[in-house]
């Protein structure tokens, strides 16, 4: 199951609509890049994998004549002016939790936005139509040059282009990285405000045993001076079972709550450190396919062992 979202960021005064495989981590990549989400204007559409881009094509279309141009950056190209945020269909998009999801979320750290470099081409104008028309736009253009770059390389050039798309996975991975630590430290920081409520409930739960042994104490006195009659002792011995089973009560629902808390961490550590494998095993494999083109003895034998790591990461995947 996956999600369409639309978020309201008011620093850009737009929304954004976009999928997601796992809400809580593709909304912290976005609050590291653009900012708080709005916590009132937020809103989520649980859509079956097999629609899910079908769907956020659609919605793109609907909305494209409110298209707002952004600055480069994660999911960009993604943005509308505020005005659609009425005209989207509430029965399908349901609110995203504020304590669950959107408080956690906008604690996430900004990352330091993306460089670009501008690179100038000069064409004649019936050269800048031609490209324009079989392309559509500059990005596309961008998109075809790099896939073609392979075709006509020098081992020299090969190498360089190698080096430089390393450096770009790993900016991409040193981002992804600020990404999970900022997820952990919220963690750390909510495991920390559960752990003083806790000790807060012990001693609420002390002062109500308390109370409970001085009524006792209270009951066994006027047992010992015989001025209850045996209905009188009936009801207090029933008022104080009713007490020590609602203090019980309300011990069992706390600790209910806490397993409950803990497991959900459970499975959300669970996710993200399935899709990190996922992400490894991808790219081992580009670094398997590229290594594979090198003919040394060394890079084989790097590719090889490789080759069974990914094999091994695949089951956890």
């Amino acid at each position: 199951m996956s999600y369409i979202y639309a978020l309201y960021f008011p620093k850009q005064k737009a929304v954004k609509i976009g999928k997601a495989d796992n809400l809580t981590t593709r909304l912290s990549q976005l609050v590291a890049t653009w900012g708080p989400i709005s916590t009132s204007k937020a809103r989520a559409w649980s859509v079956e994998d097999t629609f899910v881009l079908g769907t956020e094509r659609d919605l793109h279309q609907q909305f494209d004549t409110y298209h707002k141009d952004m600055p480069e950056g994660d999911g960009y190209s993604e943005f509308f002016d505020p005005c659609i945020w009425d005209q989207l269909n509430h029965s399908q998009f349901l609110p995203i939790s504020k304590t669950k999801i959107l408080y956690k979320v906008n604690q996430t750290k900004a990352l330091a936005p993306k460089t670009y470099q501008s690179v100038t081409l000069n064409v004649t104008e019936h050269e800048k139509e031609q490209l324009l028309t079989i392309y559509g736009d500059t990005a596309t253009i961008k998109k075809h040059l790099f896939e073609s770059v392979n075709l006509s390389l020098t081992n020299e050039q090969y190498n360089q282009l190698q080096t430089i798309k390393e450096n770009e996975a790993i900016a991409t991975l040193k981002r992804d990285n600020a990404i999970l630590k900022n997820q952990v430290t919220n963690t750390v920081d909510t495991n920390r405000r559960l752990t003083v409520m806790k000790s807060e409930n012990f001693r609420k739960l002390s002062e109500k045993d308390k109370t409970i042994g001085q009524l006792s104490n209270e009951l066994n006195c006027y047992k010992n001076q015989g001025l209850l009659s045996d209905n009188d002792k009936s009801t207090i011995k029933l008022q104080l079972t009713i007490s020590e089973l609602k203090e019980e009560n309300k011990r069992l629902n706390g600790r209910i709550r806490e397993l409950k808390q803990r497991n959900e961490r459970a499975l959300d550590t669970y996710e993200k450190r399935r899709q990190l494998l996922k992400k490894a095993y991808r790219t081992m494999k580009k670094a398997v396919t590229q290594l594979k083109k090198l003919q040394t003895k060394p890079h084989q034998t790097l590719a090889n062992e490789l080759t069974e790591i990914i094999n091994d990461i695949y089951l956890y995947t």
